[in-house]
């Protein structure tokens, strides 16, 4: 070492390492008491509002099955998709803060309806194909209730008739809940063909199908290619099978902390609502080649929010845009639940899921806009 590294490494400006690391010693210290003194704080001012794992754990939200448990357990990892539900599964389903409890299968592909699809459906008649998330899934329904089966109870009204000269018609629903518009690209492309439908029905959530797409990735996505296979930031399957939210239960030492769960959740939401042109952009792109996959209805479903009169732009403005690119008719919910009583329509502890009443509306809009492409009810 020359005189030059000595004085460089010795110069009076530097700390001495005793020093240093004193120092470094104090800076930990203080953050690990600022994050401790945050930590009690934030907990005193949530009141118990936000729970931690363990607190899940020992006051379980759901009952599946009989059994009481914390998780979601209905979803697998897809092949295509970050995530769909099982194949042949079967679930009793209560949520005891939301208040209701319903019972649902799927059917060999994973989707909520009776029929296999196998190597294609042999039906006869006419069939209307759903695509949509946990509204055309039917969240807190059972399946007589879902607005899916409602329609399909109203086209064949009748159909015990033997003079009955109008063709049978089938809705085949692939509603997923968590869904977006990306799933509901990958979920045309691979079922039309299978199912060969008179018509498709996109069923879309404004409220939170942008934020879905925000949170979904696939290779030359920026570049304007569509998916082949998808990967989401946002909701996930873990290993043991348990479905998640966000990023607060993914590290077994933060969990526990009330401040890193409201951090970690506020931090997702403001980043699904970010990039908002190139998603609308995506989310565009996606609906055209839809569209362009064979006839399809689009419908513009409201959350509770917007029926009391919440406004939303995002939304008005993807309709507009879709209005003058020829799709059409759009079916648009949001007036015709506005107008009646918004409190009847959704659960009133899940301002996103429809009661019986609210599929029964829907179930009816769509009836009436069907007509547009010659299928109707029978007499």
């Amino acid at each position: 070492m020359d005189a030059d590294e000595r004085g460089f490494l010795s110069h009076p400006s530097w700390p001495k390492p005793s020093a240093l690391k004193s120092g470094l010693l104090l800076l930990l210290l203080g953050t690990i008491v600022g994050l401790l003194g945050a930590e009690v704080i934030i907990r005193w001012i949530m009141d118990g509002a936000i729970r931690t794992y363990s607190e899940r754990m020992a006051d379980p939200r759901f009952v599946i099955n009989g059994k009481a448990t914390p998780h979601i357990d209905r979803y697998r990892r897809g092949e295509r998709y970050a995530f769909r539900l099982r194949s042949n599964y079967d679930e009793w389903h209560e949520d005891r803060i939301a208040g209701y409890r319903f019972h649902f299968r799927t059917n060999d592909e994973g989707f909520r309806q009776p029929v296999d699809l196998g190597e294609g459906v042999a039906k006869t008649g006419r069939k209307i194909m759903v695509i949509g998330d946990s509204l055309t899934f039917g969240h807190g329904s059972d399946y007589e209730g879902v607005w899916t089966t409602i329609l399909e109870r109203r086209l064949n009204r009748g159909s015990g008739a033997v003079s009955s000269r109008r063709e049978a018609v089938h809705v085949f629903n692939f509603g997923v809940g968590a869904w977006g518009f990306a799933e509901y690209y990958l979920t045309a492309s691979r079922y039309r063909p299978l199912v060969n439908p008179d018509l498709t029905i996109v069923a879309l959530f404004p409220p939170n199908d942008f934020h879905d797409l925000r949170a979904t990735m696939w290779e030359g996505r920026d570049e304007g290619r569509l998916p082949s296979r998808i990967e989401r930031k946002d909701y996930y399957v873990d290993d043991d099978g348990h479905f998640h939210w966000g990023y607060a239960f993914r590290y077994p030492l933060l969990r526990e902390s009330v401040a890193w769960i409201l951090f970690s959740d506020r931090f997702m939401l403001a980043w699904l609502k970010s990039d908002v042109k190139h998603t609308d952009d995506v989310a565009f792109s996606l609906m055209k080649a839809i569209a362009e996959g064979g006839r399809t209805l689009v419908l513009m479903i409201p959350a509770r929010e917007q029926c009391e009169g919440a406004e939303d732009v995002r939304k008005e403005a993807f309709q507009r845009r879709l209005e003058r690119a020829g799709f059409g008719p759009i079916v648009d919910l949001y007036s015709v639940f506005s107008a009646r009583d918004c409190r009847r329509l959704y659960f009133v502890k899940d301002p996103s899921h429809l009661t019986f009443e609210g599929n029964t509306l829907l179930a009816d809009a769509v009836l009436q806009a069907l007509s547009t492409y010659g299928i109707s009810g029978r007499p």
